[in-house]
Order: structure tokens, then sequence, then C-alpha cells
């Protein structure tokens, strides 16, 4: 934690568990290769600033809250098919250089790099760092999640469909 120093990790791949909390602050890591790693914990890697690259394991099982909030420099996402049980949205909350996540699993599907629940009726994830001037919620939607558009750079309209019944918590936060 606070490592404000350390740029990369020789041999992080081989890491199996990575606890809450133990790289939060470590603002000049850019890389991380998380291929073999099946937990990682709440704030996990938390305003790691630096961070542009990161590979994350089909093995993946538990993803913590803001495991990896606050990496403004990342700029795409993709787990792995096969990884269930995680909570996108607050995992990557705060992301402002995000611009496309890729997921494709039983909970959720991504479409143009915006992340809904498999069945549609939730936006999960819009990146932050994706830039468009309007966009259009499907119109399956009937709720938009937490932190669903945290701290985005949509510059112009958004369009909500008809059947919207629930705006989640911190859903529009800047």
């Amino acid at each position: 934690k606070d490592c404000t120093s350390l740029k990369n990790m020789i041999g992080i791949e081989k890491v199996e568990y990575i606890g809450e909390g133990s790289f939060n602050n470590c603002t000049s890591l850019t890389t991380l290769n998380l291929s073999n790693c099946y937990e990682i914990g709440e704030d996990a890697f938390n305003n790691c600033i630096s961070v542009e690259s990161l590979t994350l394991s089909t093995s993946l099982t538990t993803l913590g809250s803001f495991a990896f909030a606050n990496c403004t420099s990342l700029k795409e996402v993709v787990i792995p098919n096969g990884v269930e049980g995680i909570d996108v949205a607050s995992s990557f909350v705060g992301c402002t250089g995000l611009e496309n996540f890729e997921i494709h699993n039983l909970d959720y599907d991504s479409f143009d790099g915006i992340v809904y629940s498999k069945d549609l009726s939730e936006l999960v994830l819009f990146p932050a760092g994706k830039l468009l001037d309007t966009y259009k919620v499907l119109e399956q939607t009937i709720r938009i999640g937490d932190y669903a558009f945290a701290m985005t750079m949509l510059n112009g309209d958004l369009s909500l469909p008809q059947n919207l019944t629930r705006i989640g918590d911190s859903a529009f936060m800047s």
C-alpha cells in the first residue's frame, strides 16, 4: 500500500490471491498481469493511476468492490469468458480513461463496450472514458445500476427507455 515508486512487479503473474488494499495508491504501477489470480480483494489496486494494461485470469472467482477503482489510465478491460459472480460497476468506478469494457458470461454482456445484465434489464457500466455525444439506453432496460454512469464523459443527450423504473445509488456521480 502507498508504494508510490513501484513501477513493475516481476513474477506477479504467478500470484493466486491478492488481499484487500494490497496495492492501494501504488501510483507508478503501469502493467498488471494477473493471469493466475483467482481472488482480488477490495481496494486491491484502488488509485493505481498509472495502470495502462490489465490481464485477468480465466480462473478469477472474486473481484472485490473498488478493486480497480480510480485506475484513471486504464483504457480497456476484458473479463475472460467463464468468470462469474463479480461486481463489475463498483470494481472499476472512477476509471476515467476506460473506453471499452468486454464481458460475456452468465451474468453480463457488453455491447460496444457498455455492460448490461445478461437479460438486458439493467445497464451496469458505461465506461467513464467513452466519448459519445449521445447514447440511447436499450429499450429492454428497466434499471440503471449503481455507479453505472459515474464520472462519465458523456457530453450531450442520454435517452432513457420508457419502461425505466430504477436509477441506482451514485449512478451519475461526478
